[in-house]
């Protein structure tokens, strides 16, 4: 789609559960980026290819758990079928994202921007569920009602 720039897209089948792609730190940095995935309160990192180039989508086909590098794995969600975009809710990670001022996902749940996990409902969060990185499950603040 135009205005996406690159993406990350399925070489073979992929079962719900499985994991996609494996995100590893390449480097910390000093605030959040347009390229970069909170890892923390106050972490910001920026993650290995093909990670990086994972598209936001505010109906996604992997979500994140965190990983022993420092970066997150996406598992998919539903079955993902050879040529098909690998996405993710970027707001899953990010309490505050610059990263989608304006969505291009179109899907029926499209929220028009991924502010970050901070202005998500409690009913996008519970969509969410485990795919949410650790510090946000562990001391979230109150969701929006």
């Amino acid at each position: 789609m135009p205005g996406k720039g690159h993406g990350v897209f399925a070489v073979r089948r992929f079962r719900p559960g499985e994991t996609v792609v494996v995100g590893r730190r390449v480097r910390g940095l000093p605030e959040r980026t347009i390229h970069s995935v909170q890892t923390g309160w106050n972490r910001h990192v920026e993650l290995d290819r093909p990670a990086v180039l994972v598209n936001h989508s505010c109906e996604p086909n992997v979500g994140i758990v965190d990983n022993t590098f420092d970066g997150y794995d996406f598992l998919a969600l539903d079955t993902i079928a050879p040529g098909e975009e690998i996405t993710w809710d970027n707001a899953a990670s990010e309490w505050e994202s610059i990263a989608v001022p304006s969505c291009l996902c179109r899907s029926r749940r499209c929220r028009g921007a991924s502010l970050g996990y901070r202005c998500l409902t409690a009913a996008q969060i519970a969509h969410l569920g485990r795919y949410t990185a650790r510090y946000l499950i562990a001391s979230p603040p109150a969701p929006r009602p």
